[in-house]
C-alpha cells in the first residue's frame, strides 16, 4: 500500500459528513449538566478562567491544576467561560464541535492511508468507505462518550485535534518533502502537549508511520534526525506530568521495578489493560466512569492469563505476517504505543482503566475495520454485494450511536453519573459514595449524604475527604458535636488542611467554644495568610469573646484581603453596635 494526495473534493464532503454525524449523535449532551468530578477544579469553581487576558494566560501557563498541566486546556475552558458563563450547555457545544472536527480528521487521516497511487474508479470507492467507516466507527463508539460529554475531559479533545493534525501534516511532509509541513507538524505538537501530556508518544508513531505505509528506512539518521526535535519535546513534557502527578500525590505507587514481584503485577494489569480496551472496543457494554483498580490482582486467575495470552497471540501473529503486509503489525505498535503513558506501568489514580484512554487509541481498531468495509464495496461481486456489506455496516453503526446516545445520558448529572456506578460496582470503592454523598448534599439532601459518606469510610477508613464531607453535612444538620468530631479526624490525616480548620472552627463556635475557635483560625493564617474568610471567622470569634480590638483588626485585614466581600464591612458595624 502506497500514499497518494487524498482527492480533495471527496475529502471535503467525507469529512463534512463524519463530522455532521458526529454532531447530530452528541447533541443530547447539551442538556447535561457539569458533575461533581473534576468539574468544580476545571470550570465551576475555578476562579482563574473567570477572566480572559493576559493574567490568565500567564495563570495557565504557571499553575498546576488537580495534578496536571495543560495550559491551553484551561484557556479553552477560559473561552468558554467568557462566551457562554457558567451554562453548562455552552461547555458542551464547543466539546461536542471540537469531537465533530477530529472526526473529520479521522477521514482525512484514513484517506490518507487507505488510498493509492492508481486513482481507478475502484480505488476511489475503496478509499472512500474505508475513511467513512473508519471516521464514524471512532465518532460514535460508545467509548468516545466520556471524552466528549463529560466536560473536564475538554484536554482528550483538544490534544487529539493537534494529534492528528500533527500526523497529518507529518505525512505531507514526508511525501512532498516541503519544509513548512515540517515545521508545522512540529508546532501542532508541541500545542498538542500543552493540552494533554497524553501526546507524548507522538515522535514513536510518526517512526511507526515511516515503517508503513511510508516505508523509510526508520533507523537511518536522516529518519532519527527528523525526529529528534519532538522526542525533545517529548522528554520535557513526560518529565513535566511525571512531576506534576507525583506533586500532587496522584501517582499511587512509583516503586515499579522496585521488585520483581512488583514488575511482574505491573506487566500483568498492563497486558489486561490492553485486551480490557480491545474487548470493550469490539463488546461496548457496561461502561463505567471508573473501573476499580485492583492493587493485588489474582495474576494467575482466568481473566490475566487469559489477557496475556490474548495480547501475545496478537503480537506473534502480527509478527507472522509482517512479511506479507506491514499493516497489521503497524496499526498493533500504535495500539501498545499510544496507550504505554496509561496503561498502569505506573499506576496514576484509583481507575483500572478508563474509556477516555482510548480516544486516539481506538483508531488501532477502527482502521481496520474500515478497509474491510471499503473492500466489501469495492468487490467486483456486483451490487448485491455491496448492498449487503452496506447494510451490515450501516447496522452496526446505528447500534454503536445509540448506545452512545444511550451512555451519554449516564453523564446528565452527578447523581445519574454515580448512580451508575454503583449499581455496576457496589461496595467496591470508596470515591464514588463519597461523590454521591455530595450530591445528595448539593441538593440539600443531608441524611442521604451522611449514608453515603459513611459508606466510604467503611471502605477506606483513611479517606480524608469523605470526613471533610460528612462533617459539613452534620454541620448543616445542626449535629455539631459530631461534625467537629469528623473534622478533627479530618486534620489528623492532614494536619495542613485549612478547609477542615476552618470549619471544625466554625462548628466549634456554633457550640460555643470560641477559644478553640480562635486557635483553629489562628492555624488556617499562619498557614494560608491570605486566606480572608479565616480573618472574617476569627474576628467573629474574637468578638464573641469580647475581644473587640481583635475582632476590628482581622475584619479590616479581610477586607483588604477580599475587597469585594461585604462581610468585612458588615462585621464592622456589627462589631461597633455590639461595642455601644
Amino acid at each position: 500500500m502506497s500514499l497518494k494526495k487524498p482527492l480533495i473534493p471527496l475529502s471535503y464532503l467525507g469529512a463534512a459528513f463524519v463530522a455532521a454525524i458526529a454532531f447530530i449523535v452528541y447533541l443530547p449532551a447539551l442538556g447535561n449538566g457539569f458533575v461533581n468530578w473534576d468539574d468544580p477544579v476545571y470550570v465551576t469553581e475555578n476562579l482563574m478562567i473567570r477572566s480572559f487576558d493576559f493574567t490568565l494566560v500567564k495563570a495557565a501557563f504557571t499553575t498546576v491544576l488537580s495534578s496536571n498541566w495543560h495550559p491551553l486546556t484551561i484557556i479553552s475552558h477560559a473561552l468558554d467561560y467568557a462566551l457562554f458563563g457558567p451554562n453548562p450547555a455552552g461547555h458542551h457545544l464547543t466539546s461536542i464541535i471540537i469531537h465533530s472536527l477530529n472526526a473529520a480528521l479521522v477521514f482525512i487521516l484514513a484517506m490518507l492511508l487507505s488510498s493509492t497511487l492508481r486513482p481507478n474508479e475502484e480505488d476511489k470507492r475503496r478509499a472512500v468507505a474505508a475513511a467513512v467507516v473508519t471516521a464514524l466507527f471512532f465518532a460514535i463508539h460508545p467509548l468516545r462518550v466520556e471524552s466528549v460529554a463529560w466536560v473536564s475531559e475538554r484536554k482528550d479533545l483538544l490534544y487529539s485535534f493537534f494529534y492528528l493534525t500533527s500526523v497529518i501534516t507529518y505525512i505531507r511532509y514526508a511525501t512532498s518533502r516541503k519544509a513548512y509541513f515540517y515545521a508545522l507538524s512540529l508546532t501542532l505538537f508541541a500545542l498538542s502537549l500543552l493540552s494533554k501530556p497524553m501526546a507524548v508518544t507522538l515522535p514513536v508513531v510518526l517512526l511507526i508511520l515511516d515503517y508503513y505505509p511510508l516505508k523509510k528506512r526508520v533507523f537511518s539518521i536522516k529518519t532519527l534526525a527528523e525526529k529528534t526535535p519532538y522526542f525533545i519535546l517529548s522528554f520535557g513534557a513526560s518529565l513535566g506530568a511525571l512531576l506534576s502527578q507525583s506533586s500532587g500525590g496522584a501517582i499511587s505507587s512509583f516503586e515499579v521495578f522496585s521488585t520483581s514481584k512488583r514488575l511482574v503485577l505491573h506487566l500483568f494489569n498492563a497486558l489486561y489493560g490492553y485486551a480490557f480496551y480491545i474487548v470493550k472496543t469490539l463488546w461496548p457494554v457496561r461502561l463505567a466512569p471508573l473501573y476499580p483498580y485492583t492493587a493485588n490482582p489474582e495474576i494467575l486467575s482466568f481473566k490475566y492469563i487469559g489477557a496475556a495470552v490474548l495480547v501475545i497471540a496478537i503480537t506473534i501473529v502480527t509478527i507472522y505476517y509482517r512479511k506479507r503486509t506491514r499493516l497489521y503489525i503497524a496499526l498493533w505498535a500504535y495500539f501498545i504505543i499510544s496507550l504505554l503513558p496509561v496503561i498502569g506501568i505506573v499506576q496514576i489514580g484509583a481507575q483500572a482503566a478508563a474509556d477516555r484512554y482510548t480516544y486516539l487509541p481506538s483508531l488501532a481498531l477502527a482502521l481496520p475495520l474500515g478497509l474491510i468495509a471499503g473492500w466489501a464495496f469495492a468487490s467486483k461481486r456486483g451490487k448485491g454485494g455491496r448492498v449487503a456489506a452496506a447494510t451490515v455496516t450501516a447496522v452496526i453503526l446505528v447500534i454503536l450511536a445509540l448506545l452512545s446516545i444511550n451512555q451519554t445520558a449516564v453523564w446528565k448529572d452527578s447523581l445519574t453519573l454515580w448512580n451508575h456506578e454503583l449499581a455496576l460496582y457496589p461496595n467496591t470503592v470508596a470515591g464514588p459514595y463519597n461523590n454521591r454523598g455530595y450530591a445528595y448534599r448539593t441538593l440539600g439532601k443531608y441524611d442521604e449524604s451522611i449514608k453515603d459518606f459513611t459508606r466510604a469510610l467503611e471502605i477506606d477508613p483513611y479517606y480524608r475527604g469523605a470526613y471533610n464531607n460528612r462533617a459539613y453535612s452534620l454541620q448543616m444538620l445542626g449535629d455539631y458535636d459530631h461534625a467537629v468530631s469528623d473534622f478533627s479526624r479530618a486534620i489528623r490525616l492532614m494536619p495542613t488542611d485549612v478547609w477542615a480548620l476552618n470549619n471544625r472552627g466554625a462548628a466549634l463556635g456554633a457550640l460555643g467554644r470560641f477559644n478553640e475557635a480562635v486557635s483553629d483560625f489562628d492555624a488556617v493564617i499562619k498557614i494560608n495568610p491570605r486566606d480572608a474568610g479565616a480573618y472574617i471567622n476569627r474576628a467573629t470569634a474574637n468578638a464573641e469573646l469580647g475581644n473587640y480590638l481583635g475582632a476590628i483588626a482581622d475584619f479590616k485585614e479581610a477586607a483588604r484581603l477580599a475587597p469585594g466581600d461585604p462581610r468585612p464591612k458588615e462585621g464592622l458595624k456589627w462589631v461597633n453596635e455590639g461595642r455601644r
